[in-house]
């Protein structure tokens, strides 16, 4: 597949998650994951969706292959894995890893807005 249709099937998904077609969007982003395994759109598409499904531990897997496939996380995107992280974790009853993963957001928010200045 090109990169072009690869991006056109990730925004696809992503309009059938806006629009509540949890099972369209599944089917495309985990034919897009066996495509291109270390994608990081997908694994985070993904772990968003399982996510909002309430499929919590694929979530968290999604979220820990999404943080490992980008050579050098993006703070943006680093913050937003981890307050989805937190989240999971609460939902999974982890509620210290929960909060652990909340303070990464914290020092993570912190260490942006120090660059800022």
């Amino acid at each position: 597949m090109k990169e072009g249709n690869k991006e056109a099937v990730l925004l696809l998904a992503q309009l059938y998650i806006v629009h509540k077609k949890e099972e369209k969007a599944t089917v495309l982003l985990e034919g897009l994951q066996e495509l291109f395994p270390r994608d990081e759109y997908v694994a985070r598409a993904l772990a968003w969706l399982y996510y909002i499904a309430g499929k919590y531990k694929q979530s968290l897997e999604q979220l820990d292959l999404w943080m490992r496939t980008e050579s050098a996380p993006d703070p943006v995107q680093a913050r937003i894995a981890a307050l989805i992280r937190s989240s999971v974790l609460k939902k999974l009853g982890k509620s210290e890893d929960a909060k652990s993963a909340m303070e990464d957001f914290f020092t993570l928010t912190a260490e942006a807005e120090a660059m800022r200045s």
